[in-house]
């Protein structure tokens, strides 16, 4: 049997390097858009929690209880 000539060798040796180059940046750049993501998700709910907040703050100031069992009305017989 004869041995592969370095023409075969060499392409072989570069079809694997760039492979593992691809394969080494398609990772990274998967975590780093995945981290990109998940920051940009938590800071938008963040935000709407606390616009949530601020508006349940200004429509009931004396706290979470039920609108109509504080006053009585129909929603209180539930």
């Amino acid at each position: 049997m004869r041995p592969l000539p370095i023409r075969v060798k060499l392409t072989a040796w570069y079809f694997a390097v760039l492979a593992a180059t691809f394969a080494l940046f398609g990772t990274i750049a998967f975590f780093a858009m995945r981290k990109s993501i998940e920051t940009t998700v938590d800071e938008s709910l963040r935000d709407r929690a606390s616009g949530i907040q601020e508006l349940m703050e200004r429509v009931l100031p004396e706290g979470p209880e039920r609108p109509g069992k504080a006053r009585g009305g129909a929603l209180g017989a539930l």
